[in-house]
């Protein structure tokens, strides 16, 4: 007899603490349905809005410093070819080599953002070689030039030209994708923090508040 008392004092127990749970998460849960129409719900779109404007600017600023970098990467590569390949195209311009010149052309063109190559041939004759590859646009974001000398017993002559022209749009779509998840990240984590945010304060301010309203309008002056 004393076993089943204490069984059946157990299964009270366990009984009355399922219905008190749930009590308190419908408590919990009308407390927060309230904060829609109160200042919970201000102190959300408050929230909100200065952390949209705060992930705004860090975006923009953060795409600001890529696309710089980006650019820079560019001029550093213009530089590479012209110390790279300044000296192998004079020595194709010197013997007229179409071949080596074309293939000189076709592998700066396979350069990342490089769009156009042209090799120009400076003289007086009517018909210059002029080796491309490439398409030519009509405003190139940049577009280098550089001369090609020749070292023949001390007189040095002018050549040929060297045009690179560089495009960004590889550097505009990688921008544009990392804005995208920048943005979609940063929401969801402002969001989330700003959710959390108004939980804390409706636990240790807005609730009390609520509380002391509702008894405020039950009380009666008379």
């Amino acid at each position: 007899m004393q076993f089943e008392a204490t069984h059946v004092s157990k299964d009270s127990g366990k009984s009355g603490r399922g219905p008190r749970a749930l009590k308190r998460i419908v408590a919990a849960w009308h407390s927060l349905r309230g904060l829609a129409s109160g200042i919970g719900w201000r102190l959300l779109v408050r929230v909100l809005f200065f952390s949209s404007v705060v992930t705004l600017l860090l975006t923009l600023l953060q795409l600001y410093l890529d696309y710089r970098r980006d650019v820079r990467t560019i001029d550093v590569r213009m530089s590479e070819i012209d110390s790279g390949y300044r000296r192998s195209i004079g020595e194709g311009l010197r013997r007229i080599d179409l071949r080596q010149l074309q293939l000189q052309v076709d592998g700066i063109l396979r350069l990342p953002d490089i769009s156009y190559v042209e090799v120009r041939e400076s003289t007086d004759r009517a018909n210059p070689v002029v080796v491309t590859a490439g398409s030519r646009a009509a405003n190139p974001p940049t577009r280098h030039e550089f001369r090609i000398f020749y070292t023949n017993r001390g007189a040095v002559r002018l050549i040929g030209i060297l045009v690179v022209e560089a495009t960004f749009d590889r550097i505009y779509r990688r921008l544009l994708d990392t804005t995208a998840v920048i943005m979609v990240t940063q929401a969801i984590k402002t969001f989330i923090v700003s959710f959390f945010i108004l939980l804390i304060i409706h636990q240790l301010l807005t609730r009390h508040l609520a509380a002391i309203s509702t008894l405020l309008r039950r009380y009666d002056l008379r």
